[in-house]
This record gives structure tokens, C-alpha cells and sequence, in this order.
């Protein structure tokens, strides 16, 4: 997932926007990735903490 902010920047380059917007575009478009990233992880972790819960639930003998 670390090729994406090169290939934005790359694509910046060739449109030759160099300017002031364009470089906050790019750093808002990294702070985006970062962010979804990090949403996607914690979404996947939530879901393997509830199935392990879910599991130790259905499981004979463990009270929790």
C-alpha cells in the first residue's frame, strides 16, 4: 500500500502541477490513505476480537 503516495506524486509531476494546490491535494490524498489504512486495520481487528469472544462464548466450560 506504500506505492500509492508515489504513484500520486508521480501523476502530479506529469500533469506539472507544482503549484500550492496541488501539493496540498497530494498531502491531503496521503493523510486519506493513512487514515483508511488505519480504519481497515482496526475493522479487521475488531472483527477477529469478536469472533475469538464469539467463539470462547460457544465454547463448553469457559464462562467469560
Amino acid at each position: 500500500m506504500r506505492n500509492f503516495p508515489v504513484v500520486g506524486l508521480y501523476r502530479m509531476r506529469n500533469k506539472k502541477i507544482f503549484t500550492r494546490c496541488g501539493w496540498n491535494e497530494y498531502i491531503v490524498y496521503v493523510i486519506f490513505l493513512s487514515i483508511t489504512e488505519r480504519i481497515r486495520i482496526s475493522l479487521i481487528l475488531g472483527l477477529l476480537i469478536l469472533m475469538h469472544k464469539m467463539d470462547a462464548f460457544n465454547t463448553p466450560g469457559s464462562l467469560r
